[in-house]
């Protein structure tokens, strides 16, 4: 079974290219230009991870965030922004967020994280990479 991810961007060639690299690597991929629907959609497709645009039209992906997490607190969320504003990205700490990656999107960077999170939901432990762990 793919692992889902949920991925929310008013841009739709972000989300385009989003879904594309990500179905690459074996993953479905639901796409929404807003965040309206976005704990329905869940509620369908329960996502492995949610990549989530801070600054839509309508309703902002801060709000969005603290819904998700309301509905579903397991459940990762990362943050989209093309703008790095440390109150925004504090402010999505706060409310659950798990990392904030700015545009343009690294796309290698973005692949890496949806495959932790699909790990970690599999109960698989990470470990540091050992040319980084001090040696006592």
């Amino acid at each position: 079974m793919k692992d889902e991810i949920l991925f929310i961007d008013d841009e739709e060639c972000v989300r385009q290219v989003a879904a594309r690299m990500l179905e690459k690597d074996d993953f479905h991929v639901t796409t929404l230009e807003s965040g309206d629907h976005a704990v329905e959609t869940m509620a369908k497709h329960p996502p492995t991870i949610v990549f989530l645009d801070i600054k839509m039209p309508g309703k902002s992906g801060l709000d969005v965030l603290k819904e998700i997490k309301a509905a579903a607190p397991g459940v990762p969320v990362v943050m989209v922004s093309g703008h790095m504003n440390s109150n925004y990205a504090l402010e999505a700490s706060r409310a659950g967020a798990c990392d904030y990656i700015l545009k343009p999107v690294d796309w290698r960077y973005l692949r890496n994280i949806a495959h932790m999170y699909a790990m970690l939901g599999k109960g698989v432990v990470l470990e540091p990479p050992t040319s980084i762990v001090s040696k006592s």
